[in-house]
Order: structure tokens, then sequence, then C-alpha cells
């Protein structure tokens, strides 16, 4: 494996303002203690596989590439706290360059609240993985590259700042702007939204006047897959 230094990570970690917790180091406040054994472990590689036996099976078997990745290509996994005072998983994978790394950072569940908007039409692996195992898991920032935060998931209609629908949006989109939930995003302008229009192993792709409907699974193995390899 890969050696880094926490410090080579502050740019990827920005958007949380990570501290990390030294292996075998003081375990932080709130601590999850099924996360003990990531934080005690001594070898990366024990690390990722301690970290990866929290997920729940049926969501990996949603986003196969992405599971195999997290079992063969990621490099570590550190025990963080956010600036919010929230313990997090980072998850660290190689970048495409030497001293570059791409890292997910899971909350941990009590950062989960109040349920979001549909929330009964989450597909239920997703929302047993947000309930139960990481009450978010993005990339880069805290809303990109999986399933966000359900405090940061909005509306399209309430990210336009149009909360009671985006005036035309309808004469060209089925699904009303209202009813189009935010999970996650590419980092530019597409959107994949839940809706209780879909089935709720669906997603909508959402860009400006248009919504796909596509099955949960592969959009977001995709998009994990995507952010991975570029």
């Amino acid at each position: 494996m890969t050696d880094f230094d926490t410090a080579d990570l502050d740019v990827s970690v920005e958007a949380w303002a990570l501290t990390f917790v030294e292996p075998g180091g003081p375990a932080p406040d709130r601590l999850p203690p099924s996360w003990r054994p990531v934080l005690e472990a001594a070898d990366p590689g024990t690390r990722r596989d301690a970290a990866l036996a929290l997920w729940n099976p049926d969501l990996l078997a949603l986003i196969p590439q992405f599971a195999d990745a997290l079992r063969h290509h990621f490099l570590d996994v550190r025990v963080g706290v956010t600036d919010e005072g929230i313990p997090a998983l980072a998850y660290v994978a190689p970048g495409l360059s030497p001293g570059e790394f791409h890292v997910w950072v899971g909350y941990a569940p009590e950062a989960f609240g109040e349920e979001p908007q549909f929330w009964s039409s989450f597909a239920p692996p997703l929302q047993t993985f947000l309930r139960t195992v990481h009450a978010g898991f993005t990339c880069e920032t805290r809303t990109s590259f999986g399933p966000c935060r359900p405090a940061y998931m909005e509306t399209v209609a309430e990210q336009a700042d149009s909360p009671d629908g985006i005036p035309g949006w309808e004469d060209e989109v089925d699904i009303p702007s209202t009813r189009l939930l935010i999970i996650t995003e590419d980092g530019g302008i597409l959107h994949y939204c839940v809706s209780p229009d879909l089935r709720p192993d669906q997603l909508a792709l959402v860009e400006p006047g248009e919504a796909e409907p596509v099955d949960l699974g592969p959009a977001l193995d995709k998009l994990l897959m995507w952010r991975l390899e570029n």
C-alpha cells in the first residue's frame, strides 16, 4: 500500500475541516462503539476491512464495482472529527498522480437527524446505510459523489430559491421541481434525485429542463467509480 501522512489529505478533506485521530489514539467523543476496530487497528488494510464490515450487504450489492474497489483498491480508512464535532471515517484511495488522493468522508449515524423529505421513496438499502452505517458518504464536497447527509438534501426547487416550484419547469419536465429531492451530484450541474413519482429503486438524473429516470444501483455505482477513476 502507498504510504501517506494525514497532512497529505488536507486538500481532499478541506470541505469538512477534518481533524484526524491517530490509529490507537484516544477515542474522540461520541465515537460509535462499532468503529473502535477501525481506530485501534495498526494496519491500514485491517482498518479498511473493519470499516467495510460496517456496510450493509444489500447496499454493496447495488454498487458492485465500487464495492470491489473498496475491498481491493482503497488504501486506508482513518477516523476523524468534522468541524461540527461529528465523528467521521475517511476512506482513502489513490488519485491519478503520485501524492494525490481521493477521500470519501462518511459521517457517524448520529448525524442522520430528521428524516429527509420523501423518505419512504428511498430504496431500503439506502435507508439502512444512511441510518446505521454513514449518515452521508461523499467526496470533494459535502453533497457530491455519494449520498449526502439528510440535513443537506433539498429539492431542485429549493436549490433554485423557488421552494414553491420553478416557474415553467413543468412545461419541459414531467416531475415537478418540488418533488425531486437531490441526494447527491456530480460536482457540476447533474443532480441525482429521489422522487415519490418514481420507484424507490430509481433515481432521476436532473439537469436544467430534463429529468431522466434511471435505476438507482447502476447510476450510483457509475457516479462513484467516475470520481475514483478521474
